[in-house]
């Protein structure tokens, strides 16, 4: 039972882990693309699961940056920084 419940939660691990590095890269592919507010959303998402990835805000925050919303952009500066 003990071994079948550490197997459970180990491809638990994988397969979260999995789905958020597709998360990220699909964020950065919709940067690329110029899709800044797919990129936003994308990494939203992906930060709610991994707050403190400094490469997420910082990428998201150059797509708020490219939509010219310098605010929004500054702040998820501030959190690398911060980070």
């Amino acid at each position: 039972m003990f071994k079948k419940t550490i197997l459970v939660l180990i491809a638990f691990v994988f397969t979260q882990a999995a789905f958020s590095q597709s998360l990220f890269d699909k964020a950065r592919e919709a940067y690329a693309n110029k899709d800044y507010k797919t990129s936003i959303q994308l990494y939203s998402q992906y930060i709610a699961d991994h707050g403190s990835d400094v490469s997420a805000y910082f990428n998201r925050g150059l797509a708020y940056y490219d939509l010219d919303d310098y605010e929004m952009a500054l702040i998820d500066f501030n959190k690398v920084v911060k980070l």
